[in-house]
């Protein structure tokens, strides 16, 4: 399909770094909106997503991760409702009318946390890091260098922002808050090999050793189910090991290769269509955001895109306060 808006694409950040500075910096989140690559340039070039109640569970999710941050810090609990009501003011996510998703069913989710948490046979801490608590630790680390043919050397990077880094059961694991609607025994099916989970195990293992001598055991998602009636939590545990991180490492490369490739022959060449992927247009989260753009006579997206879709400019290295840049 002929993608709309790609004449504003040499004007987009992702296009001025690649081709200006020749770096290509993809966290978690971009990096899997390129499972379709018309969903990875509307939603990490072009930097648009939709208006209304398709974005609330990532909205609410947000606002809950503010507040329990504040306690992950040592924060009182009014204190993590303050930041709490202050984020989801900004979403405006009581305006959807949903008992699952409002500011109610939060201030009660991080009351139950607080109470939950303290009950744990092993206690939860997040550990120390430059001499401050390692909450919301955007890190950002190079993956790879690469010779691309009409570049030159291409450095890959890679960014995620670490809920926190704690001692749990004796060892080091990275913690992550995860807001889902169901849990269960497949809850891990899709997380163990993540791209999200292996990538932060890389962005941390190094940085750990350097400051505390010990190694990172794995990822402990703390795990909250807001899809019922009550509120239910559970901690799960993957550990990881060096080698998964290599392998991991030369796949990603290439994928990352493969969104350069893309991004360039738009770029280059304006009759260029791009092929979504049909595979990615409905997974187990529902619809893509785009889903009725690609549905409709090509004549009519670019209006959809501009009526529906609105541009949300966030860049996570600069709205953080704690960052970490490694080579």
């Amino acid at each position: 399909m002929k993608l709309p808006l790609a004449k504003i694409l040499d004007e987009c950040e992702v296009v001025n770094d690649i081709f200006e500075k020749r770096t290509l910096t993809m966290s978690n989140s971009a990096f899997n909106t390129f499972s379709c690559p018309v969903k990875g340039l509307l939603s990490y070039a072009f930097k648009l997503r939709p208006i209304g109640a398709s974005s609330l569970a990532m909205d609410y999710g947000t606002s809950i991760h503010a507040g329990l941050a504040e306690m992950m810090k040592g924060k009182s609990l009014e204190e993590a409702k303050r930041v709490f009501y202050q984020e989801s003011d900004k979403f405006q996510i009581d305006t959807y009318d949903d008992p699952r998703r409002c500011t109610a069913r939060g201030t009660d989710t991080l009351e139950q946390w607080q109470q939950w948490i303290a009950t744990l046979n092993y206690p939860i801490k997040a550990i120390a890091l430059k001499e401050r608590p390692a909450v919301e630790v955007c890190v950002v680390k190079t993956i790879a260098k690469e010779e691309v043919s009409f570049l030159g050397e291409m450095t890959f990077k890679w960014l995620g922002i670490i809920d926190a880094v704690v001692e749990y059961k004796g060892q080091y694991w990275i913690l992550d808050h995860k807001t889902t609607s169901m849990l269960g025994d497949r809850f891990l099916d899709d997380k163990i090999r993540s791209n999200q989970f292996l990538g932060y195990y890389y962005l941390m293992k190094d940085i750990v050793k350097k400051e505390l001598n010990v190694d990172i055991a794995g990822c402990l998602i703390d795990a909250i189910s807001t899809g019922t009636k009550d509120v239910n939590f559970r901690l799960y545990e993957i550990p990881f090991s060096p080698w998964q991180i290599d392998e991991w490492i030369v796949s990603t490369r290439r994928k990352l290769l493969d969104i350069v490739y893309t991004i360039s022959n738009i770029v280059f060449n304006p009759e260029y269509e791009v092929v979504a992927e049909l595979e990615s247009c409905v997974t187990k989260y529902g619809r893509c955001p785009f889903f009725n753009v690609c549905s409709v006579n090509p004549r009519l997206r670019d209006e959809m895109l501009r009526i529906e879709f609105m541009k949300h400019e966030h860049n996570a290295r600069e709205s953080n306060d704690f960052v970490i840049e490694e080579e």
